[in-house]
């Protein structure tokens, strides 16, 4: 196991004591709003890293750029690249 493997393994131990401490209700929503920066972080290291724009994405997901889902994930990226 690599020494990346094994950090992330010590991470999610932590998460998961902090989230049964929370308790049933607040763990799940911590949990969902955690999901989200990770999704946004990994959004925008895409961004960053391929070169490819904000508006590209979005057409390719929906043409014309319009609808719910093709701005909600990428579209928060834009303000964090």
């Amino acid at each position: 196991m690599t020494p990346a493997a094994k950090h992330l393994l010590r991470c999610l131990r932590a998460y998961g004591q902090l989230y049964r401490a929370l308790g049933r209700h607040r763990a799940g929503t911590v949990w969902q709003a955690t999901t989200q920066l990770f999704d946004r972080f990994l959004a925008a290291t895409f961004v960053l890293m391929s070169g490819v724009s904000i508006d590209a994405l979005v057409l390719q997901v929906r043409p014309g750029g319009r609808g719910r889902g093709a701005l909600s994930a990428t579209g928060s990226a834009a303000c964090m690249a």
